[in-house]
């Protein structure tokens, strides 16, 4: 996720450029209302979470259509990461990012998992996107990509579905979830050995436990081919 300059303390994920062009208007609950905090733009971000509720997507299809299955199936996933870029919570003029972490599905090209913000600060709404999209928040294309193993993609499946339903992207997943939670989650949930129940909460600690297994035989881990990554993001 890329941050906007100047990380915001205020729980809309709002700094104060916002806040002067937030006019009076009536949060999206009814309860929530003011003429700074509770904007028009926090409206139209819960705006685009209801939108991503009602569509159905390439990888939502993909996810139900697994989450249905009855018997375990296995499933090779790919797994893209992104690297932190300068500092966590930026100064002013900074371009930088905590990372990302996604998940697609190699067969069809799906993307499966890749959740932000939907007001591109540190805390909103949570909206998925797909590939082009993510590179387009990110700036480039994955820096790491591997094949992960699940031994029941519907377990995985159904877990991705229930991290892509909350409502709030928070950092660190906690009374919401966020892209390395829901990832971390949902590869434990199909039955792979390369993480643990407790989720990593931040991208650059998967890639390491994953760039560390790659390879490693009987770990369910390889790297992934470049030419399967650049047909999916064109790199």
């Amino acid at each position: 996720v890329r941050n906007s300059p100047v990380m915001s303390t205020d729980p809309t994920g709002m700094v104060e450029e916002d806040k002067k062009n937030a006019t009076e208007t009536k949060g999206p609950q009814g309860g929530m209302s003011g003429t700074d905090d509770y904007s028009r733009l926090w409206q139209n971000d819960w705006n685009k979470w209801a939108q991503a509720q009602t569509s159905e997507s390439a990888g939502q299809k993909v996810l139900k259509a697994w989450a249905a299955e009855t018997d375990p199936v296995a499933a090779s996933l790919m797994v893209n990461t992104w690297d932190k870029k300068g500092s966590v919570f930026g100064t002013v003029g900074e371009d930088h990012g905590v990372g990302h972490v996604a998940i697609a599905d190699p067969s069809s090209g799906a993307m499966l998992l890749s959740q932000f913000p939907a007001n591109g600060k540190p805390g909103g709404p949570n909206v998925p996107k797909d590939a082009q999209e993510t590179k387009r928040e990110e700036g480039r294309g994955p820096d790491h990509s591997f094949m992960v193993d699940v031994k029941d993609r519907g377990a995985f499946a159904r877990q991705a579905l229930s991290e892509a339903g909350k409502k709030m992207w928070t950092p660190l997943g906690i009374f919401g979830t966020q892209c390395a939670v829901s990832s971390t989650k949902s590869l434990f949930a199909g039955g792979s050995g390369a993480v643990d129940r407790s989720p990593f909460r931040w991208p650059g600690s998967l890639t390491r436990r994953l760039d560390g297994l790659a390879g490693v035989p009987g770990s369910g881990v390889t790297h992934a081919d470049p030419k399967l990554v650049n047909s999916m993001y064109g790199n």
